[in-house]
């Protein structure tokens, strides 16, 4: 998702990365569509950020004491 992004709207993650470098002029609808595009790559990442520590935090509890009675 975020390589299409990067594909479609270059000047966007340019803005992104180097701010003081770059002007972009968007229309209303283009800002509105990349703001949502990179809302969902952001909480893909922050859903995929909490099934790993899940993960990892089960393995610590399956091999506890207490769970072991």
């Amino acid at each position: 998702m975020g390589i299409w992004i990067a594909y479609v709207y270059p000047n966007a993650v340019l803005k992104i990365v180097q701010p003081s470098k770059v002007t972009v002029i968007f229309s209303d609808d283009d800002l509105k569509r990349v703001k949502l595009l990179v809302g969902v790559v952001i909480s893909s990442a922050l859903i995929l950020l909490l099934l790993l520590v899940g993960v990892v935090v089960k393995t610590f509890v399956i091999k506890t004491y207490l769970f072991m009675q």
